[in-house]
């Protein structure tokens, strides 16, 4: 948190009374709000952007100049749903593929890290992420096992008191939604119990309803889902029965399925061909 003496030295930099730590000239700001692009020059203070003004050729007090120009200046990206095992490379491998791509922000659901090693999985996916330059945010897996024993044989499980510490971690942006849709239509008392602690946290209750329509889409979010990130199709777009709180994120795009998939993983990455995400601000890409 800025203290008094760092604000106002932001302050004077704003308005041109001092010189800033860092100017960058002549860039093109993409306007994630309005998917406009607008060439401008901005002062950084600190840790803090001071000011964003029109491009000119005015005099630009500062300590130190990068010249953008024919560069492109954005928010830093936002992925909001991934699996970070699914892209077959350690979490510091991941970073260096996506950060320099302009994504800052990754939401993942380690579930499958759960799967093998139960909760210290999921903890040293957060404690790896300290000492790299992505901000790794975490979406809470509900359940670990999901199936039955005579159905699923993990290599660990995750009890309700373990993911209800997950959820309380600052790093836990809300309940994953990677489970079938059908606990929450059955009033699942494990699954209900989650949603009620998630909500109590002031935390997301994300969902997963490929295929459900009408009545169903109405009980799915009456039970406490917020949003989906996976319809089956564009149908389930549509403002059918669907309340306004229920926000479908986005059609799923053909994928690989066997070998192929997995060796295509790192390559996809760095040639930067996976499907490009909103961004923090909801828009589509500019």
């Amino acid at each position: 948190m800025a203290s008094q003496s760092d604000r106002a030295d932001l302050v004077d930099v704003a308005l041109g009374d001092a010189p800033a730590d860092l100017a960058i000239r002549g860039g093109n700001l993409v306007n994630v709000f309005t998917r406009e692009i607008h060439p401008v020059d901005i002062l950084i203070q600190g840790e803090r952007i001071a000011a964003v003004l029109p491009a000119s050729d005015d005099p630009l007090p500062a300590r130190w100049m990068i010249s953008a120009a024919g560069r492109y200046i954005t928010p830093g990206l936002i992925d909001p749903h991934m699996h970070i095992e699914s892209s077959a490379l350690t979490l510091t491998e991941f970073a260096r593929a996506i950060v320099p791509r302009g994504i800052t922000t990754i939401i993942a659901d380690p579930h499958e890290f759960g799967n093998i090693m139960g909760k210290p999985g999921i903890e040293l996916v957060l404690e790896e992420a300290k000492q790299i330059p992505l901000n790794v945010m975490l979406r809470v897996p509900p359940r670990i096992p999901e199936l039955e024993s005579n159905l699923e044989t993990p290599g660990a499980t995750i009890t309700f008191e373990e993911t209800c510490e997950l959820l309380a971690l600052p790093q836990a942006a809300c309940l994953a939604g990677d489970i079938s849709p059908l606990f929450y239509l059955r009033k699942d008392p494990y699954q209900f119990g989650l949603i009620e602690e998630t909500i109590r946290l002031g935390k997301t209750v994300s969902g997963y309803s490929p295929g459900l329509l009408g009545r169903k889409v109405n009980g799915y979010v009456a039970a406490g889902a917020e949003d989906s990130h996976t319809p089956h199709d564009v149908a389930e777009l549509l403002p059918d029965a669907a309340p306004q709180a229920f926000r479908p994120r986005a059609v799923p795009r053909a994928g690989r399925d066997g070998r192929e998939r997995a060796d295509r993983h790192a390559q996809d990455l760095l040639l930067h061909r996976r499907h490009p995400h909103q961004s923090a601000a909801g828009a589509g890409p500019a």
